[in-house]
């Protein structure tokens, strides 16, 4: 029974609200604080999206009386990516954080495909800090500061430090609480930003965290582009002028800020160039705010997302024909029944040539016979705890 609970500051991280309970109580063991808090040992603690949070909400809730799902929107990173991810996705992902023993959270939500780094240390503000120990004899996590892209504190200005505790430490099992950074000097007089794209941007990204925008999909984006593009002159009939795209881009953020982040333009074919042309898939929060500001900065959030919500895409499914589809339907069914006495899973018969010529052949001309008549999907489980 825990019989004390911290109060949790406005936006600290949830790692950080239990690394204070650790401590007050003394507990040496990170095993045995897993068991008071989760009822299990075998918890992994994350810092940007903690699992299993049911349990912890039976386990606090006569002492901390919230939701797993409000635990989430207030004391987690996974806000910031709910208006890039489709509705029914990011319902599974906060279902699974609070009630799966398996989280595959930063898989779906797309962290780990994502190119976007994230820091390696905890980052602080020297001035919170200061503040902190002074007003609470302690300090606590922010989260908005161990987000990609933020590198100033909006309340004073100053430019971010790294403290000496790794986001993903080594000791799998730990909860590092903030007030151990009294173990390495921390100046008084911090360092001032002295460039607004920066706060600019960290307002942006505090903008999306806290506000509650509409679902845009990979279309909308690209018909909200492409009409920005033709506004300011950077697409014509003959497509989307990418190296003055690049040009103006880099005039505004410099290429080791984007190194940084994660978003470095390399030779070839560039992340940016694919941005700008039809979008197949969803980009992260950062690549849009850096485009927005650098090449649409009369543009704000608020009328960004009340327009491209506004956009209806329709989209037209290709249709193939063919005036030997019926008769030959019925000599690819065979094939494919006889491919699928081979091979147990879909990419296994994909992978080969004849494979690949049949299922292109009944995609096209009996896409229903084919549906119907799939193989189980290969399934690639990892037991992962969050």
């Amino acid at each position: 029974m825990i019989y004390q609970f911290p109060v949790p500051h406005d936006d600290e991280l949830l790692g950080s609200v239990l690394a204070r309970f650790i401590s007050r109580q003394g507990i040496r063991e990170d095993k045995v604080a897993l068991e008071l808090l989760f009822g299990s040992r075998n918890i992994v603690p994350s810092a940007l999206l903690q699992g299993h949070l049911s349990q912890l909400a039976n386990n606090v809730q006569h002492l901390w009386p919230i939701a797993s799902n409000e635990m989430i929107e207030k004391h987690s990173i996974l806000p910031i990516f709910k208006v890039f991810v489709e509705p029914d996705r990011y319902s599974s992902i906060c279902s699974e954080l609070s009630h799966d023993a398996k989280s595959h959270s930063m898989l779906k939500v797309g962290i780990n495909a994502s190119s976007l780094v994230f820091p390696t240390y905890f980052r602080f503000c020297p001035v919170c800090f200061n503040e902190d120990m002074k007003q609470f004899a302690y300090s606590y996590w922010r989260r908005q500061f161990q987000l990609p892209g933020v590198c100033v504190c909006l309340q004073h200005r100053c430019m971010l430090m790294d403290s000496l505790f790794e986001l993903k430490p080594r000791r799998r099992h730990t909860f590092m609480e903030a007030s151990t950074l009294t173990n390495m000097p921390i100046p008084f007089a911090a360092e001032v930003c002295q460039k607004p794209s920066l706060l600019e941007l960290a307002r942006n990204i505090e903008q999306l965290l806290h506000q509650s925008f509409s679902y845009v999909s990979p279309d909308q984006w690209s018909a909200f582009y492409d009409a920005r593009l033709r506004e300011v002159g950077l697409k014509s009939s003959k497509g989307v002028k990418h190296r003055q795209v690049e040009s103006l881009f880099t005039q505004y953020w410099s290429l080791s800020f984007l190194r940084e982040c994660g978003l470095g333009l390399c030779e070839g074919v560039t992340w940016l160039q694919t941005f700008f042309r039809k979008q197949r898939k969803h980009f992260s929060y950062l690549h849009h705010l850096l485009c927005l500001q650098a090449l649409f900065s009369e543009w704000k959030l608020d009328d960004v997302f009340r327009i491209v919500s506004s956009i209806e895409v329709k989209t037209v499914k290709r249709a193939y024909t063919s005036s030997q589809a019926d008769l030959r339907a019925s000599e690819y069914r065979a094939i494919w029944k006889d491919l699928r006495k081979d091979y147990v899973f879909l990419k296994e018969i994909r992978a080969t040539r004849e494979g690949a010529r049949v299922y292109s052949w009944l995609y096209r001309f009996d896409h229903d016979w084919l549906k119907s008549n799939l193989p189980a999907p290969l399934r690639n489980n990892v037991d992962v705890l969050q």
